[in-house]
């Protein structure tokens, strides 16, 4: 069995307003649904700053005191491929939303929703 594989590396945001609404995204592209903003890790990059980079691109938002909330792992058997996706949160964040990118819509949401 070969120990060679790819792996991806992702992140996730959950940031919460004054008023307990989470930020989503109504995406569009690759994959359709709802999701927290997020992205790909690159290169040389640490998963903090990931996820720093990747909240502003996609909200136009600045987030600060990051908390981690843990990490979710897919292996893909026909392939041996992995995906890991780390999970973050916060409170606090300066900037303008952003209402869309060209991954779709991104507004603010009662989390029952």
């Amino acid at each position: 069995m070969s120990k060679n594989f790819d792996t991806e590396l992702t992140n996730m945001i959950m940031i919460e307003d004054k008023d307990g609404r989470v930020l989503v995204q109504k995406r569009i592209k690759y994959w359709k649904g709802i999701a927290f903003p997020g992205g790909h890790i690159e290169k040389g990059e640490s998963i903090t700053d990931s996820v720093i980079r990747e909240a502003k691109e996609e909200t136009g938002l600045t987030v600060r005191n990051l908390k981690y909330c843990g990490m979710m792992h897919w292996h893909n058997t026909d392939t041996n491929d992995k995906y890991f996706v780390h999970f973050y949160k916060t409170t606090d964040y300066t900037g303008e939303l952003i209402e869309k990118t060209d991954e779709g819509a991104v507004f603010f949401s009662s989390i029952e929703d």
